[in-house]
């Protein structure tokens, strides 16, 4: 469907100093499907995260097609100056992008027979999951689950297929950050530019890039008995 870019206005603010946040929104958020009548402003809702369960913060585009979520980085001793005034909170949001199909793969692999989608992502706590149906991505629900009823669009999920789908997306990832010379130690990333001290007991062969360490997890759960909840998740 063509689309007609909003305004490039990346930062959204109200008019109320109190209720006001700095928000940097992933462009393609911003973009409106021609035609569209509805809302032509970007939606932040919450949903269950997919992780952790609890409530996280996701935006939606206009039109439900294109979801994100809604990141927050926060410093201690940081204000905004906006206008003529200033805001105390110095918060940053960010959104950025979300496959759909990780939001939907909780209540997909819960249910142990095949159901309609509308009858699957519904979440009674979190109203706002049923703007997953019109998220693009959910046309590749087929990479998690199989369809079992043509008239109905049944879907039943399938944990082969869905450690698959976690696999390439593992192994795309690595292979940027191994592209870009990122290496993971101890947990965090860190350029292949940075210089350690040489007080660092760690020798400099002994750190692994993150690529291997995305392979090893791997590998590992897929001879463990929980395959999926220990299968590297990236979200």
């Amino acid at each position: 469907m063509p689309r007609v870019k909003a305004s490039p206005k990346k930062c959204v603010k109200s008019n109320s100093q109190s209720n006001t946040w700095v928000f940097l929104v992933k462009g393609e958020a911003l973009e409106i499907p021609e035609g569209w009548a509805g809302s032509t402003t970007p939606d932040v809702v919450q949903l269950r995260h997919p992780q952790t369960g609890a409530p996280a913060l996701f935006l939606f585009s206009p039109s439900d097609t294109i979801v994100q979520e809604v990141l927050t980085f926060s410093e201690n001793q940081r204000s905004w100056l906006i206008e003529d005034g200033t805001k105390s909170d110095g918060k940053l949001q960010l959104s950025t992008p979300v496959d759909p199909l990780f939001l939907v793969l909780p209540y997909l692999k819960k249910l142990p027979h095949a159901a309609p989608l509308d009858q699957i992502i519904k979440d009674d706590e979190f109203p706002e999951t049923e703007r997953l149906l019109s998220s693009a991505g959910l046309k590749h629900i087929g990479q998690i689950a199989d369809k079992k009823s043509e008239e109905l669009n049944a879907y039943i999920y399938n944990e082969e297929k869905t450690l698959g789908w976690l696999q390439k997306k593992t192994e795309r990832v690595a292979d940027v950050l191994k592209e870009k010379g990122i290496h993971c130690t101890g947990g965090a990333a860190i350029s292949s530019t940075f210089v350690k001290s040489s007080k660092s007991s760690e020798s400099p062969g002994a750190s692994q890039t993150t690529a291997d360490k995305y392979q090893l997890k791997g590998e590992s759960s897929r001879q463990s008995g929980c395959r999926f909840q220990k299968y590297i998740v990236l979200f």
